[in-house]
């Protein structure tokens, strides 16, 4: 999977068990369907759903961002609540499917809307062991080695972007045979920035001895030995 979205990308679906519990005073209360256990002890009271989201792009996380954010303050509340409501797009119960709006997730029952949220995140959001594996990818990739194949479109559009600086809207918007001009043109400049780089530190180490030829860039130490 690309780590760039496809704004057509279809929704993907989290299932949703639960009871709901009448009670003698009172609304009746909610329970989240959690293990193997809980259904059992349930039986047939056991109520299901399958709920319907979207994968949220930059610009998604930014509007969201902008919205929860007073001053430098952001309110975790209203941080949830917008993010819900946008990617929470269908909602389907007994063969019904639901197109959700504002005025239905406000009317969730606070239970089940804290609880969709909290598995959207966890699908949707990536992980310390993700983060660590982007990050080793990308280091990988600026060092000249081998790196696994599903992050390298977007390292070559970072590429583009941090020589041209364009939007990455307009890069990926270009002729793949455009595309492909300019990475290449942007790795030559890499490469002869960085030769230039070896040379100069050559020529300012003194002595006939150290030669540009005898440089090269230790990306461990950020420094040409």
């Amino acid at each position: 999977m690309r780590i760039t979205l496809n704004p057509n990308r279809g929704l993907f679906s989290i299932p949703l068990l639960y009871v709901e519990e009448e009670r003698a005073r009172g609304p009746s209360v909610f329970h989240i369907i959690k293990s193997l256990e809980d259904k059992q002890k349930w039986g047939d009271k056991v109520l299901s759903a399958i709920t319907y989201w979207k994968s949220l792009t930059w610009k998604d996380h930014n509007v969201i961002i902008r919205k929860a954010t007073s001053g430098d303050q952001l309110d975790i509340l209203v941080y949830q609540d917008t993010k819900l409501k946008m990617a929470l797009k269908r909602i389907k119960e007994k063969d019904e499917i639901i197109t959700v709006t504002d005025s239905i997730i406000d009317n969730l029952d606070a239970t089940i809307a804290s609880f969709l949220i909290r598995s959207y995140d966890n699908l949707a959001e990536p992980d310390d062991k993700d983060l660590k594996e982007l990050g080793d990818a990308a280091y990988a990739y600026f060092t000249g080695k081998t790196v696994d194949a599903k992050f390298v479109q977007y390292f070559f559009e970072h590429q583009i972007a941090k020589h041209y600086n364009w939007k990455l809207d307009d890069i990926r918007a270009m002729e793949y045979y455009d595309f492909q001009v300019h990475l290449q043109m942007c790795m030559a400049r890499d490469r002869a920035d960085h030769e230039f780089e070896a040379k100069m530190a050559g020529a300012k180490s003194g002595g006939g001895s150290s030669s540009a030829g005898s440089k090269r860039f230790d990306p461990n130490t950020g420094t040409f030995v």
